[in-house]
């Protein structure tokens, strides 16, 4: 108990509702028993007052592992796939899929049906990329991390980097949710860092053609969006990013400076985790990603 609340008041909650989220997530030994937990507790948690609480709090868990855990990804997709109530008006089919995901692992992606066909709740989608937009704030003020650490932690990075790679992998959200980096010219040391890991983290982990279809802007497993929202613009920031990839990772001085000190903790259960000290093979495969990621930047619906 005494640590449970150590743990609580570590974390320097604003809100007991936040509070309870958390030791509901200390209290859980799956994604299943969490979800049916906040629930029960919480009521709905797709109701404004809940709904972004829920998702706040499952990210910041996730950043602040010690190292990734799939824990939190699971549980958000239990959230996301629960029907959208305000457009459809029951859940039967969305709650068995929901259910059916205990077993899912990190990198696995939905089947190409499930994934065209998923409808996932707006209200919780909307909350999560607020969660996340959050997170990105912090990353540029250096505050990213455990509240009792000073700076930005490399291993709150990758968490956060792995996250956001399951979650458009699994087509939740498509290129416009990287809006809330604030990309620009003049990039900032932590944001440069993530971007770099995020980009790697994808390129390792996704195919060649979910890799172009998320940065060409035409994924068709993005949901209800079909990853890309012609009201948004997001020609700025696809510039921004192709000029990004560029200088980062096609230009082999500058990807020889950092690519060995990040591969084998982002590149970690890929094909691509030893290519800088041992698979000369994998390295030319993943140079061609990289070389994908540009010219689907590049080529793609702004």
């Amino acid at each position: 108990m005494r640590n449970t609340e150590k743990a609580i008041a570590g974390q320097r909650f604003a809100t007991e509702v936040r509070q309870d989220l958390f030791k509901l997530l200390l209290e859980s030994s799956d994604d299943l028993e969490g979800y049916t937990s906040i629930v029960t507790r919480l009521g709905d948690p797709y109701l404004k007052s809940t709904g972004p609480d829920v998702a706040a709090v499952i990210v910041q868990c996730c950043v602040q592992e010690e190292s990734f855990n799939v824990f939190y990804c699971r549980l958000l997709l239990r959230f996301l796939l629960s029907a959208d109530r305000k457009s459809s008006g029951h859940n039967d089919g969305a709650a068995s899929r929901a259910a059916g995901i205990s077993n899912l692992q990190i990198g696995e992606e939905l089947t190409a049906s499930e994934a065209i066909g998923a409808t996932f709740n707006r209200f919780f989608k909307k909350a999560l990329q607020y969660a996340l937009w959050d997170k990105f704030k912090q990353l540029r003020v250096g505050t990213l991390g455990s509240p009792s650490s000073s700076g930005v932690d490399i291993v709150a990075l990758t968490n956060l980097g792995f996250l956001l790679t399951f979650l458009l992998g699994q087509g939740v959200f498509g290129l416009a949710v990287l809006r809330g980096l604030d990309l620009d010219d003049r990039i900032d040391r932590n944001t440069g860092l993530f971007t770099r890991i995020l980009v790697l983290r994808l390129s390792c982990e996704l195919s060649p053609e979910r890799l172009t279809g998320l940065f060409f802007g035409a994924d068709l497993s993005a949901s209800e969006d079909k990853a890309h929202d012609m009201n948004i613009d997001t020609k700025p920031l696809r510039k921004t990013l192709r000029k990004f990839v560029a200088s980062y990772f096609l230009d082999e001085i500058e990807l020889k400076k950092w690519l060995p000190l990040l591969q084998e903790v982002v590149a970690h259960r890929t094909p691509f985790q030893n290519v800088v000290t041992q698979d000369v093979s994998a390295l030319a495969q993943l140079k061609k990603r990289f070389i994908v990621v540009e010219r689907a930047l590049k080529e793609g619906i702004a």
